[in-house]
């Protein structure tokens, strides 16, 4: 509140944009061109159509205050800033924009298949300071932690935005802990019971679903809710060794 210019660049008009002095309106990320890059490198194509005319794409509103700044930037489409994304970084340099298949690419392989195996630890190019970091291999559960915690996304909520619209919060109103329910029948639980999930890192309290997709040994959290505080029980990892108990029988 007491800044002297506060400019927000947001797809709805939440807290932070409520106090900006300027906001500029972005697409959301299921109407902006372009490409997305998933946890399992897999790299797809979403072409991006705008339900609303008037919000722009953040590249688009970020190379318009670049130019009033004197700046130089110039990408007349989402096209270009893909070619330059795939000169800097050559696991993209596969594809142009409009050419990546519907089902996507792994960058991962490409790479493999350019450097082999054995290269996920060196320099991409010299004149970069850019690796490929070593994967680690995964975490293993044990007596004291036989679950493996893993993050997961609500059917209804698809980040901290979405906590702003009525609908989402009537069909989830908060997160879950979800396991499969054979796990929850030897656990003694039944759906909706408070339970306690534990990490090196830290514990946390709430209500649990059972979900026959979960993998046994699995516990599924969502994320997005601040009742659900999950990603302090993460800091090693997005997948890490954990125990479940029923809240307050430990």
């Amino acid at each position: 509140r007491g800044l002297d210019l506060l400019v927000s660049q947001e797809v709805f008009l939440n807290q932070t944009a409520r106090l900006a002095h300027c906001v500029l309106p972005a697409l959301s990320l299921i109407e902006t061109p372009g490409t997305v890059t998933a946890a399992d490198l897999r790299v797809q194509r979403q072409d991006g159509t705008a339900f609303v005319s008037g919000p722009r794409p953040d590249w688009d509103i970020v190379q318009d205050l670049d130019r009033r700044l004197g700046g130089d930037m110039n990408y007349p489409d989402a096209a270009a800033v893909f070619d330059e994304i795939a000169r800097v970084i050559p696991n993209y340099h596969q594809y142009r924009l409009p050419d990546i298949p519907a089902e996507g690419f792994h960058w991962s392989r490409l790479y493999r298949a350019k450097y082999g195996s054995g290269a996920w630890k060196r320099k991409l190019d010299p004149t970069l300071e850019m690796t490929i970091p070593e994967l680690d291999p995964p975490p293993r559960s044990s007596a004291a932690t036989p679950f493996l915690l893993m993050l997961g996304k609500s059917l209804f909520q698809s980040g901290t935005l979405g906590r702003y619209g009525r609908g989402p919060n009537e069909l989830e109103p908060a997160g879950c802990l979800t396991i499969h329910p054979l796990d929850g029948e030897r656990l003694g639980l039944q759906p909706g019971d408070r339970v306690e999930l534990s990490t090196a890192d830290g514990a946390v309290r709430a209500p649990c679903a059972f979900d026959h997709r979960v993998p046994l040994g699995v516990v599924q959290a969502t994320l997005h809710f601040s009742d659900l505080p999950i990603g302090g029980l993460l800091r090693r990892g997005s997948l890490c060794p954990a125990s479940l108990t029923k809240a307050g029988e430990r």
